[in-house]
């Protein structure tokens, strides 16, 4: 088996919440097929508003880096306004 194709067969297995990516490397062929699998994806490292721009339509969320923004030293989720496939909730867990 590739070792792309393992690492997918693996995150599947897994079942995981989310995958964080960095923001520079969105979009790639494994954070789509993830978020196609109903993985919602995190871009990481979103540092100016020019880069929240060209991950808008690949991440389901972004964490601004408000340092690289303001000057100050937090990490901040901000809500993804994009039209994100639904996500079906898995039985027995709240979401």
């Amino acid at each position: 088996m590739p070792p792309g194709m393992r690492l997918l067969s693996a995150v599947m297995r897994a079942r995981p919440h989310f995958m964080a990516f960095q923001a520079n490397s969105l979009p790639n062929r494994l954070a789509t097929r993830l978020r196609n699998h109903g993985i919602p994806i995190l871009a990481m490292g979103v540092g100016s508003m020019q880069a929240h721009m060209r991950v808008n339509n690949h991440a389901d969320n972004v964490a601004i880096d408000t340092l690289a923004m303001s000057g100050a030293s937090t990490v901040a989720s901000v809500p993804h306004d994009a039209q994100a496939p639904q996500r079906r909730a898995e039985p027995g867990l709240a979401r």
